[in-house]
């Protein structure tokens, strides 16, 4: 990663860069965006490796489901197999398990599943529904 002491985790100044540094270093929350086929089937040696150094594998719904040839669907048996032996996985290694829900119903149907990080929609698809609402 890039490093430039002129940003807000250096308090925009240059002076103790190497102590600011490694003050942020042991602070860093390390996350890993998991897509696809071979990510999803890396993860226990992922896990094995480095387990202790990862604070959460995020499950990319739409690259994972794509990659399969599946619908981006939650209740699809192969998506729902796939985040829950993620989710068993990291569980034994203290690793937290973020994913994306586009509803309400899927929100609750993760939580259940025992995913501990849920993004709702992004920020176009939360200003598309918006907008919807305001236009009708």
């Amino acid at each position: 990663r890039g490093l430039s002491p002129y940003t807000s985790p250096f308090d925009y100044y240059h002076e103790d860069s190497d102590l600011k540094k490694k003050k942020i270093n042991k602070e860093l929350y390390l996350a890993f965006l998991i897509e696809g086929k071979e990510g999803i089937e890396s993860i226990p040696s992922i896990c094995k490796k480095y387990g202790n150094k990862i604070s959460m594998l995020y499950f990319g719904l739409y690259d994972f489901a794509s990659s399969l040839g599946l619908p981006a669907n939650w209740r699809h048996k192969e998506i729902k197999k796939n985040i829950k032996s993620e989710i068993d996985t990291c569980n034994k290694f203290k690793i937290r398990v973020g994913t994306i829900a586009r509803t309400k119903k899927e929100i609750v149907m993760l939580k259940k599943y025992g995913v501990n990080d849920i993004c709702y929609q992004n920020d176009t698809g939360i200003f598309n529904e918006a907008l919807k609402k305001l236009l009708i």
